[in-house]
């Protein structure tokens, strides 16, 4: 399993609207703050590509809010889709950047 990564860019999203940058101890806490926010939640990997180094994942992500962030109330569950690409030096990874498109509660689209 790989370490946390040296520096993770977290672009803005519905739950950071800020974006995020954060060193490996920073990456710790904001998961660890994740289960305080979250019921629960679950990733689903959809595709993955490696060359050399590089890693790109897609992902699909589900989560269940404990608490409500910003227009988001308790008990949604709001799905994104997330693309993650890793870079890889001995064998642990030392960067990542990661960008989240959340559906947010609101009208659905006209079909």
């Amino acid at each position: 399993m790989a370490s946390s990564p040296t520096v993770h860019h977290e672009l803005p999203n519905a739950l950071f609207p800020d974006g995020a940058v954060r060193d490996r101890a920073g990456t710790d806490a904001a998961a660890e703050a994740g289960r305080r926010v979250l019921r629960e939640q679950s990733f689903e990997v959809i595709g993955a590509v490696a060359a050399g180094d590089q890693v790109a994942l897609e992902v699909r992500w589900t989560g269940t809010l404990a608490v409500s962030r910003g227009e988001l109330p308790a008990g949604h569950v709001p799905p994104a889709h997330i693309s993650t690409f890793i870079d890889f030096r001995d064998e642990k990874d030392r960067r990542s950047a990661e960008r989240r498109l959340l559906r947010t509660p609101g009208p659905s689209p006209a079909a």
